[in-house]
């Protein structure tokens, strides 16, 4: 099976256990863009094999034919769904992509934040998967990505976001926390099935402002130096387990 987020996503939206957690997504087309607005009213648009941000676009409607457009740290309205569908394909006509329910992650001064949990395994022979580091990515200003080096963000640790933040039970970040990891564990369990390869994963997953966890994301190739940024130590921590 090919690498790519819709592949992964499809494999993961099988388990009970990960479902409910899983923002819903589909293929991009017309029909799926108007009927995925018409049930959550915003949605984001990324490339089927994209990495590092590039090219998500949010977009929102704000009336009955009005949208609202997000790429990067820019913002624009149009008018009729057609020209917004235009608006989300440009440049991008020869890529696939997919459109997902937008998740308000919860934020940190207002710029969102999403957690990277990292999990790996000393074989790939076992299923023994360790949840090794994790932190938060939080956005730079303007932006709704929260990759670090795109939006000019910053990384601090997961305790801290959750602590700074407007989630409502952020009281019980260690509850929190817990959730992230059972889930990012189970999600590599479930993708070593079909990618028997893989043996570090770097997990993606939000926080809503109501404290429901969700899995963004999941890198097979995760960058390391977001780790460096928090501390030497979380860095070689993960370094070390292989």
């Amino acid at each position: 099976m090919k690498i790519t987020k819709w592949n992964k996503y499809k494999l993961l939206r099988d388990s009970d256990q990960l479902r409910s957690h899983m923002p819903k997504t589909k293929r991009l087309t017309v029909d799926h863009f108007q009927s995925m607005l018409n049930r959550y009213g915003t949605v984001v648009v990324k490339p089927l094999d994209g990495s590092g941000g590039k090219g998500v676009i949010r977009v929102r409607k704000t009336g009955s034919d009005e949208y609202e457009i997000h790429r990067y740290s820019r913002k624009w309205k149009v008018s009729g769904l057609r020209e917004a569908y235009r608006a989300v394909k440009r440049k991008q006509e020869k890529r696939v992509l997919i459109v997902q329910r937008y998740i308000r992650l919860a934020s940190v001064r207002g710029r969102p934040f999403d957690l990277r949990i990292m999990v790996q395994r000393r074989s790939k022979k076992t299923q023994d998967w360790t949840v090794t580091g994790r932190l938060a990515k939080i956005a730079g200003k303007g932006y709704m990505i929260t990759n670090v080096r795109r939006s000019g963000g910053r990384v601090t640790s997961a305790e801290k976001a959750i602590r700074m933040s407007d989630i409502k039970g952020k009281d019980e970040a260690k509850q929190l926390l817990k959730q992230a990891e059972q889930i990012s564990v189970a999600s590599a369990k479930k993708l070593a099935r079909t990618f028997t390869f893989i043996r570090r994963v770097g997990m993606d997953v939000g926080i809503d402002k109501n404290g429901k966890v969700w899995l963004i994301e999941a890198n097979f190739r995760p960058s390391l130096s977001l780790f460096l940024k928090l501390s030497r130590e979380a860095y070689n921590k993960i370094k070390r387990f292989g």
